[in-house]
Formats: structure tokens, C-alpha cells, sequence
């Protein structure tokens, strides 16, 4: 650090002596830049200089090195040490561990005291006495503020255990017991016995009824240890027992068919709209031309939109002919007409409810009629029937082959049914 403090140093008064020297001119750096790289060079070098300071001082500082220790129980602290004489013969680093700091005698001996007893206050946990000892004891590894570690030690594992759990659920009468507890601090170790009665358990009837169907249990258990399966009925004493982690796959079974049936029964539902929607439709596609023929005939006689819709309801109801999807949409028209409806939003309902483009486009020349008058409307609608018969042809072709696909199969399977009739009987004969 003090070579590079030296290198600075010198870069900053070189650069301030050729600054001074320049005066103004600008050879080295801008006139307008020139104040600004003075003053960094300036404060560069002074820094530098209480740097070099700083170090030759501290290395002339024949004052005791002070390092801080770790309070009482703490860790050990290491520091780093540079090692070094003035004949440079010795020059190596070393790592110092220092201990925390330690406990006097006499404060170690009050604070062993002081633990002891904050251990026989807090060991008693829900207990009121040693002499009535009914409840777990607390175990603490520690207690705070005190750099000790604590150990606990029954003396009778059957009425406590490791960590102060009281055994004395089968006790009949109050039992002695004792329990060594060991500080351990550095190096020493300090020790005290606790004695404790450890009185029986007292039981409410709920617990009593658990301890009595415990004992049944275990009472079958020992009847049935030769035997390949402990067999346990499902109740004793009006208490259900039942595996933890037992899974009533019946149950589970029907839960899981009542939701994938109600999933079938509704995707039936929507399938069935969606086939009777295809069938409407279908349906319509096919009255189109006779209806868009009819339409065009009674317009060309002189009759009104309104008129011969009317006309081929009643045609229908009078010849009590089969009342197609058509005619009840028509029939919806009809007594909306009759009702007030306007006969422009009367129609816009039936494109609506029909659907098909070809019963769109119709109701759009409809609607135009009602707006600019029938002049061209009647070509207009020839053309579109000309048009709907090319569709209706099409459309039988295409119904053609469709039944033509759908008679495939049954014709192959009949074809197969032929060649093993004839098949058999040939072979059989081949093997006499």
C-alpha cells in the first residue's frame, strides 16, 4: 500500500508542476477542463500524504495491541498476526485464537447457584410440588444469560424419560424417583439430585374409555401373536377404531362414478342439442327452395310480404299437413305480426331464430322491400331460387354418397359372411 501511495503522490506533483508550469496555456489539458484536473490532483495528493502519514506512524506505535474478547459462553475468536524483526530474519503471518472471557471463581460459584435454582423453579413445568408429580417435567439445554450447558439424567427411564415425559399412566400408588442434573461449564462439571414422587395419573371418563379400549386391544393383540393377522373388531365400547391412513375404496368409488356420470349426463345433453340443432338446420336447408318457389309465385300475383306469410301458415293448418320446423317459425312470425310487432323487426326475428345464410340473405332483400319498395325485388328472388334449386341438387348428390359411405360396412361384413360360408365347406372337404 505505501509503494502505491508513493506512485500517486508522485503522478499528483507531476501534474500539478506541469500545470504551473503550463500557466493558462492549454498544451497539456483545456482551459475549461485545467482547474478541474488541478483540484482532483490536489486533493489526490493530499490524501496521499496523510496516508504515508498515517503509516509510518502506526508502524512507530510501540503501544500494546488490544483485542476484544467474546463475552462469557461465547465462541472463540481468531484473529490474524503479522509476525516481523528488523533483520527481516522473521516475516510470516500467524492466526491467534483467543477463548472468551471466563467467569471468576466467585462470580462462577453465584451463578451456579443462581442456575440451580432457576432449573428447580422451571423443571416443575404444569407441577405445583416434587411431591406431587403428575405432569411432564421442562428439560431446558439452557438457560439465558448463564454460559452453561445442562444435562438431565433419570434415574428411572420406566417412570421418566430423556425428556421429562411422565410415565404413570399404569401407576397405582406414588412411586420415589430422583433426577441428576449436570451443569457443564468449560472444563467442570457441577452436579445436583432432585427428588421427585411421581403420583398416579388421574384419568376423566374420556381418557378412562380410551385406557380401557387400549388394554382390549392389546389384550387381542397377545390372544392372536401366533397368527398370521390381528383381527380388530370396528367398535369397542361404542369407540370406532380405524386405520389411520385407511381408504374406504367403496366410498371413494361412487363419489368418483357420481361425477363422471353427472359429466356423461350433461356432455348427453349438450351432444342432443347439438344433433337436434344440426337436424333444425338440416331441415330448413332443405324447405328452402319450395319455401323461397312459393314465396316468389305469390309475390308475383300481387299479394304483401305480410299476406302471403299469413297464406302459408293457414295453408298448413287447413290441409292439416306435418308441421315442419319451418312452419313453426313462420307461425311464431305470424302472431308477432298479429300482435303489434312492426313487420321490419318481425322478419329480423326470423332471420334470427332460422339462422341459415340462405334465409339471411332472404330476410335482407325482405327488409329492403320494406324500406325502397318491391321495384326489382321479384327478379332479385328469382334468381336466388334458381340459385337455392343448384344448391338443393347439390345437396341430394352429396346426401348420396353419404348413404353410399354408410352402406360400405354393412356391405363388407356381408361380403366377409359369403366368403367364409363358401370358405368352410371348402376346406373341410380338402381335409377328408
Amino acid at each position: 500500500m505505501t509503494f502505491l501511495n508513493i506512485v500517486c503522490m508522485a503522478i499528483s506533483l507531476l501534474y500539478i508542476g506541469i500545470a504551473i508550469l503550463e500557466k493558462g496555456k492549454g498544451f497539456l489539458f483545456e482551459k475549461k477542463h485545467k482547474k478541474q484536473f488541478f483540484m482532483f490532483a490536489l486533493i489526490i495528493g493530499i490524501s496521499n500524504l496523510f496516508s504515508l502519514t498515517a503509516g509510518i506512524f502506526h508502524q512507530g506505535n510501540e503501544e500494546d495491541i488490544i483485542l476484544k474478547k467474546n463475552g462469557y459462553g461465547g465462541s472463540i475468536k481468531e484473529y490474524q498476526l503479522f509476525l516481523k524483526d528488523d533483520m527481516d530474519e522473521i516475516n510470516t503471518e500467524y492466526t491467534l485464537e483467543v477463548s472468551p472471557q471466563y467467569l471468576k471463581e466467585d462470580i462462577l460459584e453465584e451463578q451456579i447457584k443462581e442456575a440451580f435454582q432457576i432449573i428447580g423453579n422451571t423443571m416443575l413445568g404444569k407441577n405445583s410440588s416434587y411431591e406431587q408429580i403428575s405432569e411432564n417435567l421442562v428439560f431446558h439445554a439452557y438457560i439465558d444469560g448463564f454460559p452453561f450447558d445442562i444435562a438431565y439424567q433419570p434415574y428411572s427411564f420406566e417412570l421418566i424419560d430423556n425428556k421429562g415425559r411422565i410415565r404413570n399412566e399404569n401407576l397405582k400408588e406414588a412411586e420415589e424417583t430422583q433426577i441428576s442434573v449436570t451443569i457443564s461449564y468449560e472444563e467442570e462439571e457441577y452436579q445436583k439430585v432432585f427428588d421427585l414422587i411421581i403420583v398416579p395419573k388421574r384419568f376423566n371418563e374420556a381418557e378412562l374409555k380410551k385406557k380401557k379400549v387400549i388394554e382390549q386391544i392389546k389384550k387381542l393383540e397377545e390372544q392372536e401373536k401366533y397368527k398370521t393377522h390381528l383381527v380388530l373388531p370396528r367398535y369397542i365400547d361404542d369407540i370406532n377404531i380405524s386405520l389411520k391412513n385407511e381408504k374406504n375404496h367403496m366410498q371413494t368409488g361412487i363419489f368418483i362414478l357420481g361425477i363422471i356420470t353427472a359429466i356423461l349426463i350433461v356432455v348427453r345433453d349438450m351432444e342432443n342439442k347439438r344433433t337436434k340443432e344440426k337436424e333444425r338446420l338440416h331441415a330448413l336447408e332443405l324447405l328452402y327452395p319450395a319455401f323461397i318457389n312459393k314465396l316468389v309465385l305469390l309475390l308475383g300475383a300481387g299479394m304483401s310480404m305480410k299476406n302471403i306469410l299469413c297464406k302459408l301458415v293457414w295453408d298448413v293448418q287447413k290441409r292439416e299437413e306435418k308441421q315442419t320446423v319451418l312452419y313453426q317459425e313462420l307461425l311464431i312470425t305470424m302472431h308477432e305480426l298479429e300482435s303489434g310487432v312492426e313487420e321490419e323487426k318481425a322478419y329480423y326475428h326470423l332471420g334470427r331464430r332460422l339462422k341459415l345464410p340462405c334465409y339471411l340473405k332472404l330476410i335482407t332483400l325482405i327488409e329492403q322491400n320494406l324500406k325502397k319498395g318491391s321495384k326489382g325485388l321479384t327478379n332479385l328472388l328469382e334468381q336466388e331460387v334458381l340459385a337455392a334449386f343448384g344448391e338443393r341438387k347439390e345437396m341430394a348428390k352429396r346426401l348420396g354418397e353419404e348413404a353410399g359411405t354408410k352402406l360400405l360396412m354393412p356391405m363388407m361384413l356381408l361380403m366377409i359372411t359369403v366368403i367364409i360360408m363358401i370358405m368352410i365347406p371348402a376346406f373341410m372337404s380338402f381335409q377328408i
